[in-house]
């Protein structure tokens, strides 16, 4: 599990690597990643607070068979989470669908939202 951080309100990309259990990357041609934030990991999908998929914020490496994408979030997609919320740490996953329907689970961790002190719009 990996451990991470952002500012709430602030654009963030985290750089992955998708690995096999050999540490081989795995060639991203064609697949879908779905990256999803949750308060609880026994909340369902809908329930998520972030979603994220290579249709919309993930884009893989100029080079999909190096297994490198990275994950996009948008001041939007954290600046309306309450102080609530973000005062606990959330958990994230990544899954990847390949063109055979086989889904995996290669990245998963913490996700931590630290609170931004300037809340005025644009100024995040």
């Amino acid at each position: 599990m990996s451990l991470l951080s952002m500012v709430r309100g602030d654009k963030q990309a985290f750089e992955i690597a998708v690995v096999d259990a050999d540490g081989v990357a795995i060639d991203l041609t064609g697949i879908t990643i779905t990256f999803t934030v949750k308060r609880r990991p026994t909340d369902t999908d809908a329930q998520a607070i972030i979603s994220l998929s290579t249709a919309a914020g993930i884009v893989t490496d100029y080079d999909p068979t190096l297994g490198t994408a990275t994950i996009t979030l948008d001041p939007e997609d954290t600046e309306s989470l309450s102080d609530h919320v973000i005062a606990r740490s959330l958990y994230w996953d990544v899954q990847i669908d390949d063109m055979a329907g086989d889904v995996r689970t290669p990245l998963s961790g913490r996700l931590a939202i630290s609170a931004d002190q300037t809340r005025t719009s644009g100024a995040s």
